[in-house]
């Protein structure tokens, strides 16, 4: 559910966007321009001189609207990336490559970033779950997001690098007394709010509670979420002030 999950958080940015006088005003077309945008980019890819052979093969980037689509869904786990998206979108549609290049650099991991313990983990772990008909099934729901191909080979690439998989047990919910906190941010692509739901529907002294305009790991972007997060450390029993 890839490209669900990423509608998801974008449909946020523009409904959101669409709510904000300032930001309709300057920005009142940005849904169709992010769209056309992606099918701009994969007609016609923008090349990057970037000098950095360690992290970008040749030293150079190839910007498709496949990359771009991931590149936009890693930026998503950042608020400060959020904030800005509108603007993004405009400059990225303008082919700004000074931006463009800003954006790499930011985006792409550094060299000590292990895809490969990555692609180990997720093929043990997700691939059991998901079948080709349902990746199938996820693109074809959201034609808006054709050009991106995240998980198109993703059984293909598993099925090279590893053959071990997780059986049913490790999908199992938790059931716990424990006293737990479960974060979750509001436009996170990955592992969005209801996921953190869920995982705290089984947890009988469990508490939920979602950090506005966050994206991935919500408590260490938010200074409120973390005094939230210290004073349940302190005393789990008492009610948090979320205020």
């Amino acid at each position: 559910d890839d490209n669900k999950r990423l509608m998801r958080s974008l449909n946020l940015v523009f409904e959101q966007c669409e709510a904000n006088a300032i930001c309709k005003a300057a920005f009142p077309t940005m849904q169709q321009d992010f769209f056309s945008m992606l099918e701009d980019y994969e007609l016609d890819p923008v090349i990057l001189e970037l000098g950095d052979p360690e992290r970008f093969p040749d030293g150079r980037m190839v910007v498709t609207g496949n990359l771009l689509t991931s590149g936009i869904f890693q930026g998503l786990y950042d608020p400060d990336f959020i904030e800005i998206f509108p603007m993004l979108v405009r400059e990225v549609g303008q082919r700004n490559k000074s931006l463009l290049a800003a954006l790499a650099d930011g985006l792409v991991k550094e060299p000590g970033f292990s895809s490969g313990l990555q692609l180990a983990v997720d093929c043990y772990e997700r691939i059991p779950r998901i079948t080709p008909e349902m990746i199938q099934a996820d693109q074809s729901n959201h034609p808006q997001l054709e050009v991106w191909r995240f998980s198109a080979n993703s059984h293909a690439i598993c099925n090279a690098l590893h053959q071990q998989r997780a059986d049913d047990s490790w999908h199992l919910p938790v059931y716990s007394d424990i006293p737990t906190l479960v974060a979750a941010g509001e436009f996170d692509p990955i592992t969005p709010p209801s996921y953190a739901k869920l995982a705290a529907s089984t947890l009988s002294n469990g508490t939920y509670f979602e950090v506005p305009a966050a994206g991935h790991a919500a408590i260490p972007y938010s200074e409120c979420a973390e005094s939230i997060m210290t004073s349940f450390l302190s005393d789990p029993a008492q009610a948090l002030d979320t205020s």
